[in-house]
């Protein structure tokens, strides 16, 4: 079953090298489904016999090809510059979500081994960092908009996923986390702002 399911991943790789199942690049889960694809793979490379792990090696490899690819797409806007948004792109789109899930792939294909270059990964850390609102010890969906617990709690994992454990940013926002109601959260209905 398991390997079914990774040639059915590698199946949707295209000429691209993007993990997708739509040709018009449309739909905005296909980013997403390029990230985790990559991170599935990297997580189950050595877990099958050497000829399906030579073609999941080759899929990862194209993989982060792409996935620099799409970040590089943002070089020319300073707001978006590191970060990662749909496939379909348009101006002043990079978003925390998306971006957290491309360093998840960064960072699950390091530790199996394969080379990621420093410089999306600074880069990134960097967009993170803009997202980040001092005077709420929060981080925004985009640059100055969308805080929220949830966001913030992605932050710190992408902070941590490119090796900076100390970044002040991370250890101003687990304090948000730390001081957060999450129980009256769940019982008051009041979404994931911070209150």
């Amino acid at each position: 079953l398991l390997d079914r399911a990774i040639d059915f991943v590698i199946s949707t790789q295209d000429k691209y090298g993007l993990f997708v199942t739509s040709p018009t690049y449309e739909d905005h889960a296909l980013t997403y489904n390029h990230a985790i694809s990559g991170v599935l793979l990297a997580e189950v490379l050595g877990m099958t016999g050497r000829q399906r792990n030579e073609r999941i090696s080759r899929a990862i490899t194209r993989g982060l090809e792409a996935t620099t690819r799409l970040q590089q797409r943002h070089q020319d806007v300073p707001h978006d510059r590191g970060g990662w948004r749909y496939i379909t792109r348009e101006e002043l789109d990079a978003d925390l979500s998306v971006t957290t899930w491309h360093l998840l792939f960064l960072r699950a294909a390091k530790n199996a081994g394969f080379d990621v270059p420093e410089t999306p990964v600074i880069e990134a850390t960097q967009f993170v960092r803009r997202c980040f609102r001092p005077d709420l010890r929060q981080f925004c969906y985009m640059p100055g908009r969308g805080n929220s617990i949830s966001m913030t709690g992605a932050g710190i994992l992408c902070l941590y996923l490119a090796g900076q454990y100390d970044d002040p940013f991370a250890k101003q926002a687990l304090t948000t986390i730390r001081d957060y109601d999450f129980a009256g959260m769940a019982t008051s209905g009041s979404g994931n702002r911070y209150p």
